[in-house]
C-alpha cells in the first residue's frame, strides 16, 4: 500500500490468479495478474461554463463594435440550451463543441494580452 495525492492509502489492485501447464508433464505454474479496479463515474456537476457570457465569443464581436452580432443574446441563450440538452441526454460531441469554442475566447484573450 502507498499514499494517494491528499494522503489516504490506496488499496492495492486486486490479484487473479491463472493456472497454465508447465513444461510436459501436466505440472501447473501459478501466475498472478493485477487487474485494476473498476473506473468510477464522474460527479454530478453543475455546469457553469454554458451559462457564463464572458467567454462567448459573439459577445466580444459585438463589445469590439463588428456588425453583424447584434443577435448576440439570442444566440447565446440558443447555445446554451443545446449545451445543457447535450449535457443531459450525454451526447459527447455536441457538448465538447461549445465548451471548446468558450475555452479558445479565454485563450485569445491570454495569448494577445486581452486580459486583466
Amino acid at each position: 500500500m502507498h499514499l494517494g495525492l491528499q494522503g489516504h492509502v490506496k488499496k492495492p489492485a486486486t490479484a487473479v490468479r491463472s493456472h497454465k501447464p508447465h513444461g510436459g508433464r501436466g505440472q501447473r505454474q501459478r501466475q498472478t495478474h493485477e487487474v485494476p479496479p473498476p473506473a468510477r463515474a464522474l460527479p454530478r456537476t453543475d455546469p457553469r461554463l454554458p451559462h457564463n457570457r464572458y467567454v462567448f465569443h459573439p459577445v466580444w464581436q459585438h463589445c469590439g463594435g463588428i456588425d453583424g452580432f447584434e443577435d448576440r443574446e439570442r444566440r447565446f441563450r440558443a447555445s446554451e440550451h443545446r449545451c445543457l440538452r447535450a449535457l443531459k441526454s450525454r451526447d459527447i460531441v455536441q457538448v465538447l463543441s461549445p465548451v471548446f469554442d468558450r475555452l479558445y475566447v479565454p485563450r485569445n484573450q491570454l495569448v494577445h494580452g486581452g486580459s486583466t
